[in-house]
């Protein structure tokens, strides 16, 4: 797994700027391939350089460039300044928020897009502050990596996009199983609901396209065999309690869902056995999104403690993406 946070985290202190004016950019290579001789080495960078913020204010900004496929960036980040006392702030909320206001959000969805307000940068201060640089590395993976799906997939060229599912999400797929980002709980709890399910359907979509370019295995074959290892963890559930109540949410593409029973005895969901191509596209894109909440009471007796839950609500949305 890649360790971008703890690479940022050590820039104010890095040798490497050296003396000279203007400094040079470090970089951070996110995935790489060779072709034959190095001269035709493709690579996916993070560039940090120092730059001058307001009133001569000393800045880091961040690039995203795509090293043999053109010269100049796709992507830059508002400056982060390296006075403040979070620098890297700016750039996780620039992140987050361009990756939720991408949101495959329907018309009349109960997550418009154009109703979303601006995350407020309390929550996500926290969440860095309360949180080692290690422990945080897992989510700013997961974050990085669904921003650069937004930024391959749609503002690139199609071969830039192929680069980015076979080299940068085929060896990195583990930090979309969920298993590794135990922030992401915090997160979803402290921005609110509405961010909660445009993030979510974001990652759904992510990981629905993921698995129709492995099952069409059209030039990915590569990527077939990490994906039947991890498919059984392909969602997120996390559980909450308030004023009385226990919470389970989940989250989980459908496509991506273990058939349990069918009667034809496959074990493809039925979704995606549709024989029309373009019905079967249509049904593989929806995602189970599930809530289920229990009112609890607890009682403490002499020699033992009583804990009555009965159900409270369920509900069970297919959202399209």
């Amino acid at each position: 797994m890649m360790d971008i946070w703890s690479w940022i985290c050590e820039l104010p202190n890095n040798d490497d700027w050296g003396e000279s004016d203007p400094h040079p950019p470090l970089a951070f290579t996110m995935a790489s391939s060779e072709e034959g001789d190095s001269s035709s080495t493709r690579s996916i960078q993070l560039k940090a350089e120092r730059t001058m913020g307001s009133d001569s204010e000393v800045c880091i900004t961040f690039t995203i460039s795509f090293q043999g496929f053109q010269s100049s960036p796709l992507w830059v980040s508002d400056p982060c300044p390296l006075s403040s006392e979070q620098p890297f702030l700016p750039l996780v909320l620039q992140l987050l928020q361009e990756t939720i206001s991408r949101s495959p959000a329907m018309p009349n969805t109960i997550c418009p897009r154009s109703q979303l307000q601006k995350l407020k940068p309390e929550p996500i201060s926290w969440i860095i502050e309360s949180h080692s640089p290690e422990s945080f590395s897992s989510f700013f993976n997961l974050v990085l990596l669904t921003r650069l799906f937004w930024l391959c997939s749609w503002d690139a060229p199609s071969e830039i996009g192929s680069f980015y599912f076979q080299y940068l999400l085929g060896p990195n797929i583990e930090a979309l199983t969920f298993k590794q980002v135990p922030v992401l709980r915090t997160f979803l709890v402290s921005t609110g609901v509405d961010t909660e399910l445009c993030f979510m359907r974001t990652l759904g979509y992510m990981l629905t396209k993921w698995i129709i370019l492995s099952e069409l295995s059209v030039g990915l074959k590569t990527l077939i065999t990490p994906l039947k290892g991890q498919q059984q963890h392909l969602g997120f559930s996390y559980a909450t309690e308030a004023h009385g109540y226990w919470t389970l949410k989940g989250y989980a593409p459908v496509n991506a869902m273990k058939l349990l029973h069918s009667s034809d005895q496959k074990s493809q969901f039925p979704a995606t056995g549709a024989k029309g191509s373009l019905l079967r596209y249509a049904l593989a894109h929806q995602q189970l999104e599930a809530v289920i909440q229990l009112e609890y009471t607890i009682g403490f007796h002499d020699g033992y403690i009583q804990v009555n839950a009965r159900v409270d609500n369920l509900r069970f949305h297919v959202a399209r993406l």
